[in-house]
C-alpha cells in the first residue's frame, strides 16, 4: 500500500496530542497496580465468589 505524503502526515498526527497534554494508557480499576485488590472489593461489594472471573 502507498500512502501520498499528505495521506501519511494526516494520519500520522491524528496520534499527536496538543502541547500540555498527556495521554493516559492505563485508567480505572483494571490498572495492572491495584486490579487485584480492586477486584476484591468489586467481588465482596457484589458477594461474588472469589474463585469466579479470575484475570491474568
Amino acid at each position: 500500500m502507498h500512502l501520498l505524503e499528505e495521506k501519511f502526515l494526516r494520519r500520522f498526527l491524528l496520534h499527536v496530542l496538543p502541547k500540555g497534554f498527556m495521554r493516559i494508557r492505563h485508567y480505572g480499576y483494571l490498572v495492572n497496580r491495584v486490579c487485584v485488590k480492586q477486584l476484591e472489593k468489586i467481588r465482596e461489594c457484589l458477594e461474588v465468589a472469589k474463585n469466579i472471573g479470575t484475570i491474568h
